[in-house]
């Protein structure tokens, strides 16, 4: 879906108390703000304040986020970059709440989940049947899903943040600080909202083509985030009825190859949901992952590298596509311990074409936010976890083996020379062995889950998780050189701080 931003909603979005304003719009008289009974009267109106929405939470700010959980769990490391900003996912000593490139992270959700409030209270006063079929009901469902996924993203990344749910009316900016709601009660909104889109959204979008559904929100998309916080609470039944809901509604496959999932478009039926770019030089949606995607094969320090623990879990040379398509210069001579090379997992461009001044790796396109392979290594934990009540040792070697199996592809060839192979006699990926019955248990499927889903914003939080759940969260906190458990978090920025004038107060550890 092409979400440029509309001039309109940009208008419209600022004439409602946003989290983030400054003090001066806080205190402007209502009459000089616009008139929002003249606006959200039509069916296009309602498109647009979705398309604005969209904008805001799956945005470049967001898009940060990702990749400082990225760089905080055992996948990326900070290269020739400074450890300041996003870098600092790697010391979080340096994190501080005014951090270069963090704010808006925090910032940009909050307007879109403001710009959702104000469609969804405005959205019931125009008449179902101006709405073509039962579009009305989709576009609260998209609405709520966009909701409840930017409060589970917040409640992952910053823990406890401010929740906001209805329009401020009061004039008074006093009225409009907002405090902090606890993790546990963002998820539970979360929940609330991704339940409700599930309801509302039909099996299928209608009327767009299937790039542009990929990139809506859907009901299965709010299945699989809803599983995705079922995990996190231990809820393994409702995790897999979930999950289950979603591989026996056949809406979507395992890709034949696992390049495709990433190459041209990236879209494969293998993934649910994405956040969608543009293969333009001008457009910046996803522009932050330029910092680490470096093109200079002779550069021996990109900015974020790829850690050489994740190219370690991998068997090679060429036997595993996932490690040969994602991760590129592998192990260059005279380069740091830890170096393990560069990504490229989300920038296979299949034209070659190189725009002037822009690598084909830092080309932004499509990124999965949440694909087969995902619900079915959630559905494989939930059997484990349940001790097996919920299915048997057989189904979660099935699940690993299908995707261990997927890892050979003798049509790959390789992006970059590397002199340690010899491409005369190696053709493609010849496949790694594929595991028996006794090697099944709960470490087998983090580990492959660790290779399949690299760089795809889950392994941070599964590493808390897992460590809350073994009561010790040594091993996460050393991997980011946090000197309290608060600090696997973000703190909140001190602009909102400083707006909200002593209501909203900062994370602890900070």
């Amino acid at each position: 879906m092409n979400r440029n931003i509309v001039t309109t909603i940009s208008i419209i979005l600022f004439s409602v108390f946003l989290l983030s304003c400054s003090e001066e719009f806080l205190n402007e008289e209502p009459l000089h703000q616009i008139d929002l009974e003249s606006f959200y009267t039509k069916p296009v109106d309602a498109e647009i304040g979705l398309t604005g929405a969209y904008s805001r939470i799956i945005s470049k700010s967001m898009m940060t986020n990702m990749v400082y959980i990225a760089i905080s769990a055992d996948e990326l490391t900070a290269g020739s970059s400074a450890r300041s900003g996003i870098g600092s996912g790697d010391e979080r000593s340096l994190s501080t709440s005014s951090n270069w490139g963090m704010a808006q992270g925090y910032i940009e959700p909050m307007v879109g989940i403001a710009n959702i409030n104000l469609l969804l209270k405005k959205i019931v006063d125009i008449p179902d049947d101006r709405f073509a079929g039962e579009r009305k009901k989709e576009i609260m469902g998209e609405a709520y899903f966009l909701r409840g996924w930017a409060y589970y993203m917040m409640a992952m990344v910053y823990r406890d943040v401010q929740m906001q749910l209805e329009v401020p009316t009061s004039s008074l900016p006093e009225d409009n600080f907002l405090e902090k709601s606890s993790q546990e009660e963002i998820l539970a909104q979360a929940m609330f909202d991704l339940n409700k889109a599930d309801s509302l959204l039909p099996i299928r979008l209608g009327n767009m083509s299937d790039h542009d559904v990929r990139g809506r929100a859907s009901k299965w998309a709010a299945k699989a985030f809803k599983a995705r916080i079922h995990m996190w609470n231990n809820h393994w039944d409702k995790a897999y009825n979930e999950c289950s809901a979603i591989v026996e509604s056949n809406q979507f496959k395992m890709a034949d190859r696992w390049i495709n999932i990433f190459a041209g478009e990236n879209n494969d039926p293998e993934v649910i949901w994405q956040a969608q770019g543009q293969s333009r030089e001008e457009y910046d949606f996803i522009g932050v992952y330029r910092w680490y995607c470096d093109a200079n094969s002779e550069q021996a320090l990109p900015p974020f590298m790829v850690e050489k623990s994740l190219v370690n879990a991998f068997d090679g040379p060429y036997k595993d596509v996932r490690l040969e398509y994602s991760v590129r210069a592998i192990g260059r001579a005279g380069t740091p311990s830890n170096y393990g090379g560069r990504n490229v997992k989300h920038f296979k461009v299949p034209s070659g074409e190189v725009i002037q001044g822009v690598s084909d790796e830092s080309r932004d396109k499509n990124t999965p936010l949440m694909r087969l392979a995902d619900v079915k290594l959630m559905l494989a934990e939930a059997i484990v976890q349940s001790n097996y009540s919920l299915g048997s040792k057989d189904d979660v070697l099935a699940i690993i083996n299908e995707l261990r199996a997927r890892a050979a592809d003798p049509e790959f060839q390789p992006r970059e020379e590397d002199s340690r192979y010899d491409y005369d006699t190696n053709s493609g990926c010849e496949g790694i062995e594929l595991l028996t019955i006794d090697n099944i248990d709960l470490q087998a499927v983090k580990d492959e889950k660790y290779r399949e889903l690299a760089f795809e914003f889950i392994r941070w939080f599964d590493l808390i998780r897992w460590s809350r759940d073994e009561n010790n969260y040594e091993s996460v906190m050393a991997m980011v050189n946090a000197e309290n458990v608060h600090r696997l978090y973000l703190p909140i920025p001190q602009s909102q701080i400083n707006a909200n004038k002593g209501r909203l107060t900062q994370n602890p550890g900070y």
